[in-house]
């Protein structure tokens, strides 16, 4: 059996369940603080338990006559690091849904849903918010936290196996904070619990009750968009929340290099990264534009339209989804620009969907290097750089064609995703542009489509778009292609042998 493949191990995937099955036990610290809610623990406790006997089955079970760890049979292709990344995230989405089912929260359908909404950090929701328990409504947020974090940059902590730097870029995360792979994942998760902490706090100096606080902070700093109250963050009716929220939902889709830059005060050196930089831009000129319609045509008063306008264009771009009104009853042209929004995304390497800043950037300015050669004179030459991480770097075909390529595939599955909700839920192009468009950016924003009583058809084409706008349409592609190579070639394995013993 071969053994350069990319687990060391079948024993790195019983790893990777014994962690879900762990954190699947977490939602129980709130019981000292709820302790009526003790009857829903069995909930937590029946998946967890099984799913962590399923993993130790498999972390001890796997060994060669030596007793060394051998790889299973049916792990033996997976030499991509696409495959074990979807196959976790996968496991997690279905044991996810378990407690919603077995607490008797949702049917599983339902269940699944809301699962999938949570640990791809998108934030449709079909369940009835008022009405869940205080243990469920900190479980949806903290699926939320662990998604935007992300299942590789926990198990990366743990295990030691130099492999695991596919399964890294895989899951969507591009930089390295220090060299080692181990150190970067620890920083990351340091950054993470500082401002969960930060977070928290500003809520509750804001006036918020600490239980939202926290769950707030855990799906606001993940981009992701669960809320603890039916209205979200306008239940709270709060400018300071308000603003909390923004600078929260901003850092949460920002990269995780630059956020460590500007948390030690690097911050002119944070403004030169192209990236950040033009996130920065699209903010301030999409805040205006939006923040003008609503003073103009909607009789905002100066200030009220500022913080209306920025809030929707930052929860949008982020892919956040918490909303302090309807944006649906906006006017034309801001809905429009929020669909636009959507599909740009946030900084890649951050908790964000969309197609990244970094690939709006390129396709923009390979556009305007179009537009240029066809005005200036054909012999001139022109190059273009930019600057990543305090690297500057020089944009090269390459760049340029794999940004345009992933926006071609983006379009694609938007325009057919967008199709299919149109034939099954008979609403109009545009709103289900926007549903689609919500769900495949993992943003989170709902016009009425995703709701208890939709299809599956409708429901099912929305799990799909969170999954793919979360580990990124071209992996889960690549994944897909790996899994059909492997049944085939399995296939034919078992077709040689049977004719071979005719």
């Amino acid at each position: 059996m071969a053994k350069s493949t990319l687990f060391k191990d079948g024993n790195n995937y019983g790893e990777l369940i014994l962690l879900i099955s762990l954190l699947l036990l977490t939602p129980l610290i709130v019981l000292p603080f709820y302790p009526e809610e003790t009857e829903y623990a069995y909930a937590f406790l029946i998946p967890a338990f099984f799913s962590a006997a399923l993993g130790l089955m498999i972390f001890f079970g796997f060994r060669d006559k030596g007793g060394q760890p051998a790889r299973p049979e049916f792990m033996s292709h997976m030499r991509s690091g696409s495959t074990p990344v979807l196959f976790v995230w996968c496991y997690a989405f279905l044991l996810g849904s378990l407690p919603f089912f077995i607490g008797g929260q949702l049917p599983f359908h339902l269940s699944l849903f809301e699962s999938i909404s949570g640990w791809t950090t998108t934030g449709l929701s079909v369940a009835d918010i008022d009405a869940l328990p205080h243990i469920f409504l900190f479980y949806r947020s903290f699926t939320q936290y662990c998604g935007g974090l992300g299942f590789i940059i926990m198990i990366t902590m743990i295990i030691r196996n130099r492999r695991v730097a596919s399964l890294y870029n895989a899951e969507g995360h591009m930089d390295m904070i220090t060299p080692s792979l181990k150190g970067t994942a620890k920083i990351i998760a340091r950054i993470y619990i500082i401002w969960l902490c930060l977070g928290t706090a500003a809520y509750t100096l804001c006036g918020m009750p600490v239980f939202d606080a926290v769950c707030h902070t855990m799906s606001a700093i993940s981009t992701a968009g669960f809320s603890t109250q039916t209205l979200s963050i306008e239940a709270y009716n709060s400018i300071a929340i308000d603003i909390v929220t923004m600078v929260l939902m901003f850092i949460g889709a920002t990269n995780f290099v630059i956020i460590l830059s500007l948390m030690k005060g690097h911050f002119i050196e944070s403004f030169r990264d192209t990236e950040f930089a033009f996130m920065v831009k699209v903010t301030v000129c999409f805040g205006l534009l939006t923040s003008c319609v609503l003073f103009i045509s909607r009789g905002y008063s100066a200030g009220s339209a500022l913080v209306h306008g920025f809030f929707g264009v930052i929860t949008t771009f982020t892919t956040s989804g918490y909303s302090i009104e309807d944006y649906t009853l906006w006017p034309s042209v801001n809905v429009a620009a929020l669909m636009f929004l959507m599909i740009i995304g946030g900084c890649a390497g951050s908790t964000a969907g969309g197609i990244k800043m970094n690939r709006t950037y390129y396709l923009l300015i390979t556009m305007i290097r179009y537009l240029k050669d066809q005005i200036q004179s054909p012999i001139r030459v022109t190059t273009s750089s930019y600057k990543r991480n305090h690297i500057s770097k020089e944009m090269d075909s390459k760049l340029t064609l794999n940004a345009g390529g992933f926006l071609v595939c983006y379009l694609l599955v938007y325009t057919a995703g967008t199709l299919i909700l149109c034939a099954s839920t008979g609403r109009s192009p545009g709103d289900c542009a926007f549903e689609f468009g919500s769900a495949l950016g993992t943003v989170g924003l709902s016009n009425g489509i995703t709701n208890p009583d939709a299809s599956m058809v409708t429901l099912g084409t929305e799990m799909a778009a969170m999954i793919m706008g979360r580990l990124e349409i071209v992996m889960v592609l690549i994944s897909m292609y790996n899994i059909y190579r492997d049944i085939n070639s399995g296939f034919h394995k078992i077709k040689a042998e049977v004719l071979s013993n005719k």
